[in-house]
């Protein structure tokens, strides 16, 4: 028996035509759900707060162009009072809740290539809540080799598309998912240099066995101790997702 009173429930987000984010129980059973209820968002991320009393996720408004889209981090009480909302530009896909009550963030990094389009990449960035001030932690344009010269104007090249963020609190290291690169980028906290990576071109790591790819435009991941078990999306062509766990040496 578990003494955390969560034990048993799944705090998660529903990318539906409300998107909301959504407790469940063991059967399945919506048990607890909140939304701003803009039809036009997203919900991609939703989190117990660090003290168990309420709901922190990352909504996105979708408005109609010309209009901008917003993020916002919005935190819910469990009675379902609205607690507060913080705006984050630029955030995408994921956050995590630190133990010292530090938030980090994804949140794109795009650059004007040699040829004159954009190139978007990707950041970590800590949001200190009592003092509002943000920090980027890791980039992938200081650590990452960029593949192209760039792309002509007006044109957009999505590069690494980070869509997952995991906090290693022994470690205190990142990993964050590169679904562009097909690769898992861990990630020093203290010094923003990378630990090693699995997947991709530039894997660290050797696959043994008869597959030659560890995983394809992979979303969620989650390391467990020597283990790191993916949700592997597959290529167009095989039409077919998996999950998939690997032991690391």
């Amino acid at each position: 028996t578990s003494s955390d009173p969560f034990d048993g429930f799944l705090v998660t987000s529903l990318l539906s035509d409300v998107s909301s984010a959504v407790i469940l129980d063991r059967d399945g059973d919506f048990v607890w759900w909140h939304t701003l209820g803009d039809v036009s968002s997203l919900v991609p991320r939703a989190r117990m707060s660090n003290d168990g009393q309420s709901v922190v996720y990352m909504w996105t408004s979708m408005p109609p162009p010309p209009q901008q889209k917003t993020t916002e981090l919005v935190w819910v009480g469990l009675n379902g009072n609205l607690i507060d909302r913080v705006a984050i530009d630029n955030a995408h896909h994921d956050f995590e809740l630190l133990p010292d009550g530090t938030i980090a963030i994804l949140v794109s990094d795009t650059r004007i290539g040699a040829e004159g389009g954009e190139i978007v990449g990707d950041s970590i960035v800590e949001w200190n809540p009592d003092t509002g001030t943000l920090e980027t932690i890791w980039s992938s344009w200081d650590t990452m080799p960029v593949p192209f010269s760039g792309v002509g104007p007006e044109a957009v090249m999505d590069w690494t598309h980070a869509n997952a963020l995991d906090h290693d609190p022994h470690r205190n290291t990142y990993s964050v998912s590169l679904f562009s690169l097909s690769t898992i980028v861990t990630i020093d906290r203290a010094t923003g240099e990378i630990v090693h990576q699995v997947g991709g071109y530039d894997s660290d790591f050797e696959l043994l066995g008869t597959d030659n790819r560890f995983f394809d435009f992979q979303h969620q991941f989650e390391f467990l101790d020597d283990h790191l078990l993916v949700f592997d999306n597959g290529l167009p062509e095989t039409m077919a997702s998996r999950v998939v766990e690997f032991t690391l040496d």
